[in-house]
């Protein structure tokens, strides 16, 4: 019996074709759906104001500054700052600048950013205008967020800290070194933010919450990171602190100590203030679904190191000769001008190479312990 033919040879070779091409993309299919992903990225952004930046440890004016050398102006944030520290510790990848002003790689940090463009349209305190270190408005929302390239490169980690320049924490201590207590400045009688304060720190947490969205979705965690407390409590201020050798003193622990109860109480309603404004942004973005932030608390970390302790972690002032502060302070009685003592309080309120190392603790026990998303401690080489 003949078997019956089954077309043509051109059928055949139709035939033989879809079978071949059916099975290349059977083959190619199965080669998707088995290729390894691609690996994850390792890399970590940080964004924010001096402290990221390393303010003291490196100097961000274009003019020589006292304790460093000569040499070392207009720098890009410091290797010693804590975003360097975590990245080292988690074993990320992080480009750091060398120089100041342009923003590259990934410490986008500036030394003297404000998170809100709306507070940063205000002049700079004169404690931080003294050779201000970039021309224009620079702050995290409209300064370094675009500077960030996250949309093509996504991140690991992505850290913000930023807030206190918003409401010139900075200018508070320096009025109330001026005044005695910080009710003129930050402060209002009843203890509480003063309506401007408390303007800029509502810029603050919107501002915030707006920067969480928009790298919680080119990166798997975003810290947000609060601050501490540079003014020392009464019990801890060291009266020690503001003498130094040779007919030297420290102007900043001078000044504490004329008013330390004061200052330290008015010092604490600011920080708090300041705090609750910050973790309500992540609140907020959580509820808008950024799952992936975190709030890294450090508050505390700082206790009992803080200012004109025994034991400092936060800069306080360089010491200046006894004759000269005396001078200065006839000067500031008479005129209000105060730019030489301005000079030995550049780097103050900033953490020193401890406390750097302290909020870097902070922040990698908070990102190791939460469970949302998972930045496992690779193991020890």
């Amino acid at each position: 019996m003949r078997m019956r033919r089954i077309g043509n040879r051109r059928t055949l070779i139709a035939l033989g074709s879809a079978v071949v091409l059916a099975g290349g993309l059977i083959a190619v299919e199965a080669s998707r759906t088995t290729s390894p992903p691609p690996p994850a990225s390792t890399r970590y952004v940080a964004l924010g104001d001096s402290v990221p930046y390393g303010h003291g440890l490196n100097n961000p004016y274009v003019t020589a500054q006292i304790g460093l050398p000569k040499s070392a102006v207009s720098q890009g944030p410091s290797l010693q700052a804590w975003p360097s520290l975590v990245q080292k510790s988690l074993k990320l990848s992080m480009n750091v600048r060398r120089t100041n002003c342009r923003l590259t790689g990934d410490q986008l940090s500036i030394s003297g950013a404000q998170a809100s463009a709306k507070d940063a349209s205000k002049s700079p305190a004169p404690s931080t205008a003294i050779n201000y270190q970039c021309p224009g408005i620079r702050n995290v929302q409209t300064t370094e967020i675009p500077a960030d390239n996250l949309a093509t490169k996504p991140a690991a980690l992505v850290t913000i800290q930023a807030g206190a320049d918003d409401i010139d924490f900075g200018g508070c201590i320096e009025g109330a070194l001026s005044h005695g207590v910080l009710q003129s400045e930050c402060v209002s009688p009843d203890n509480s933010p003063t309506p401007s304060v408390q303007r800029d720190l509502s810029n603050v947490t919107s501002a915030l919450t707006a920067e969480i969205q928009s790298v919680s979705s080119h990166t798997k965690r975003v810290a947000v990171v609060n601050y501490y407390d540079p003014i020392p409590s009464p019990t801890d201020f060291a009266k020690s602190s503001t003498e130094e050798s040779g007919h030297l003193v420290n102007p900043l622990c001078l000044l504490i100590g004329m008013n330390k109860n004061s200052l330290s109480n008015q010092g604490e309603v600011i920080v708090d203030a300041l705090n609750t404004a910050i973790h309500e942004a992540v609140l907020k973005a959580r509820a808008a679904g950024d799952k992936n932030v975190t709030y890294v608390d450090i508050s505390k970390v700082e206790d009992g190191h803080e200012m004109c302790t025994a034991d400092p972690a936060i800069f306080s002032g360089e010491p200046m000769p006894i004759s000269e502060f005396t001078t200065d302070l006839f000067t500031i009685a008479l005129s209000g001008s105060q730019n030489d003592i301005r000079r030995h309080l550049w780097r103050a309120a900033h953490p020193n190479q401890l406390g750097q190392q302290d909020i870097a603790k902070a922040v990698d026990a908070t990102l190791l312990s939460s469970a949302r998303v998972s930045l496992q401690r690779p193991t020890a080489s």
